[in-house]
């Protein structure tokens, strides 16, 4: 048997608030399976299991707000062939009238939390569960303080981020020449949905550098600690406002048409209210981008813990000098936000100067 308690997803989040149980007590589920969606300040995720068997009971209740770490439910054993769903049910104790008020409602009692003797549910109790239903059913809990909720979150990390972290900004501009005509010839007969555009390629350049250099691939908490992985964050932005920073893992080790389809489902998904858990792992490196509004050059904020993050424009047509002759060319600004406490000025330049080479020769990406 193991425990499954509401995962912390993120250095800033400390509770989360369960809206909806997928499963019920009793349930097969197999490793990767949703089995609830759960609230914080990043919107609602998704949260799946990592191990295969049988869903025990449920300890906590939908819309229920409960620190990390709170014990929500045990997997048991694929095995057991008995889950005691029925003396689970007979040992809550309920008065006359609060099981004929939830019976009225058709609400489960095992949903509500008693508050009388023993842990008995009363009247009052039944009262109050059916009436913060028909609130949220009547939507008095609206989209905005959702979207408030996010800001809040943006506003608390942002202002963390620029009290402790001293931070040092290099930049460069990079001719994209070289990766226009590589995308080209790869996206040649494909239909438009499977292209690849040029975050794929900035993308998978900049996860190549980080396992390279290393001192900006990790994160600050009092000392540097290296990631052993390159855990890529992208940065996406919500309809609603706000941004959220899901990931690709071994962003390194994938191929250009892998990182594609992971930005288009994660880009998509997080949109569309789905992220899962495990999209939501804290990133050693994050790129963000601003280049399909038409953005030139951006500067980021680190995302703490983290040590670095890049930042892109859009491609723009420069005038550029190529064999001493003045000519246009479709280029790019990065620019690397780094924290000064894991490493200096040089260090960041050279991990530039690398993605800035990799992007020049894009068949090696």
């Amino acid at each position: 048997m193991s425990e499954f308690r509401m995962p912390s997803l993120g250095a800033d989040m400390t509770a989360g608030t369960l809206r909806a149980w997928i499963v019920k007590q009793g349930d097969h589920v197999q490793r990767g399976d949703i089995i609830a969606e759960v609230e914080t300040q990043k919107g609602i995720i998704d949260i799946e299991v990592f191990e295969s068997g049988i869903i025990g009971e449920l300890l906590v209740h939908e819309n229920e707000k409960v620190p990390t770490g709170t014990l929500l439910t045990s997997i048991l054993p694929a095995e057991a062939k008995i889950v005691p769903a029925v003396a689970s049910l007979q040992r809550l104790r309920a008065s006359p009238l609060a099981r004929k008020i939830a019976a009225e409602g058709n609400i489960e009692l095992g949903k509500i939390t008693g508050t009388g003797p023993g842990g008995a549910i009363t009247r009052h109790d039944a009262e109050d569960y059916i009436a913060s239903i028909k609130k949220t059913e009547t939507h008095e809990l609206p989209a905005p303080e959702e979207k408030t909720e996010i800001r809040q979150a943006i506003a608390e990390l942002m202002s963390k981020s620029q009290q402790e972290v001293p931070p040092y900004v290099v930049k460069t501009i990079v001719d994209m020449e070289p990766c226009l005509k590589h995308l080209s010839d790869l996206n040649s007969g494909k239909p438009e949905r499977e292209r690849i555009l040029v975050i794929a390629l900035i993308a998978k350049a900049v996860a190549v550098a980080a396992k390279e250099f290393t001192k900006l691939n990790g994160w600050w908490r009092g000392e540097f600690i290296s990631s052993e992985e390159v855990t890529l964050g992208i940065v996406v932005s919500l309809r609603s406002g706000g941004i959220v920073v899901p990931v690709i893992k071994n962003a390194d080790r994938l191929s250009l048409d892998q990182i594609m389809n992971r930005i288009t489902d994660l880009i998509l998904r997080s949109r569309a209210g789905h992220l899962k858990s495990s999209d939501i792992e804290l990133p050693s490196i994050t790129l963000t981008s601003l280049g399909d509004v038409g953005v030139e050059s951006l500067t980021g904020i680190i995302y703490p813990p983290q040590v670095a993050l890049i930042a892109t424009g859009g491609v723009i047509n420069r005038p550029w000098a190529v064999d001493h002759m003045l000519t246009v060319r479709p280029s790019i600004e990065l620019s690397l936000s780094a924290d000064h406490r894991a490493t200096d000025g040089i260090y960041g330049s050279n991990f530039l100067s690398k993605v800035k080479t990799l992007l020049h020769e894009p068949s090696l990406l």
